[in-house]
C-alpha cells in the first residue's frame, strides 16, 4: 500500500531501497526556505542497521501490511527469543535485532507482547506500554532536593538504567514507559 511521506508514523514497516524498515522516529520539518519534508529514523529489520532519511512531502513510500499476533514470551536462547502465539499455541523464534535499544531486558517468563508479522515472519516486537521494575541501585535522597526536582540515575534489577525522581529509593517498585524508556510512576 502506497502512502504519502507525511503519513509515515512510528511503528510503520516500510519498503525502502529494497529493504524492509521499521520506523523509529518521525519529524515533520518545514524550513523557512524550500519545501517541507519528513525526517525519518528507521531500522532495517533483518540486520538491525539504522538509517536516517528525508522524504519530501510529495514523495510516497510503500507501507507493508502487518499482521499482529498476541504472544507470550517463553525463554531466551542466545540471540533468539522464543514466543508462543496465544491464539494458536504455536511457538516461534524472534531475533534480538527486532528489539529497540535494550527493551528485550524487560522480558520475563510469561510477559505478553504483540508481534508484528509479514507473511508469518516476525518483523517487530511491541512491549506493553507500561511495565513494572524494581530499583536495584540509585543515589540516596538528599533533603531539599525536591525543590529542584532534578532527576537522578537508577539501575533496575534487569540492568536497564533510567532517570527517576529524587524520592525513589533502592528496592522501590516503579512503572516504566516502554516507549520512551522513562520513569512513569510508583507501582
Amino acid at each position: 500500500m502506497s502512502i504519502g511521506a507525511i503519513e509515515i508514523k512510528v511503528g510503520n514497516i516500510i519498503k525502502f531501497e529494497g529493504g524492509r524498515y521499521r520506523v523509529l522516529k518521525t519529524m515533520h520539518v518545514k524550513p523557512g526556505k524550500g519545501g517541507a519534508f519528513m525526517q525519518v529514523e528507521m531500522k532495517e529489520i533483518n540486520q538491525g542497521t539504522k538509517k536516517n532519511n528525508r522524504f519530501r512531502s510529495d514523495e510516497s513510500v510503500e507501507r507493508l501490511y502487518v499482521d499482529v499476533k498476541k504472544s507470550q514470551f517463553l525463554y531466551q536462547d542466545g540471540n533468539n527469543f522464543e514466543f508462543m502465539d496465544i491464539k494458536s499455541s504455536e511457538q516461534f523464534s524472534v531475533s534480538i535485532y527486532l528489539f529497540d535499544e535494550g527493551r528485550e531486558k524487560f522480558l520475563e517468563d510469561g510477559t505478553e507482547v504483540t508481534v508484528d508479522c509479514i507473511n508469518d515472519e516476525p518483523v517487530a516486537v511491541n512491549l506493553p506500554p507500561r511495565l513494572k521494575g524494581v530499583v536495584k541501585t540509585t543515589e540516596p535522597y538528599l533533603k531539599g532536593q525536591t525543590v529542584t526536582m532534578a532527576f537522578k540515575p537508577a539501575t533496575l534489577e534487569n540492568g536497564v538504567t533510567i532517570t527517576v525522581p529524587p524520592f525513589v529509593k533502592e528496592g522501590d517498585e516503579i512503572f516504566i514507559n516502554t516507549e520512551s524508556m522513562e520513569y512513569d510512576s510508583r507501582a
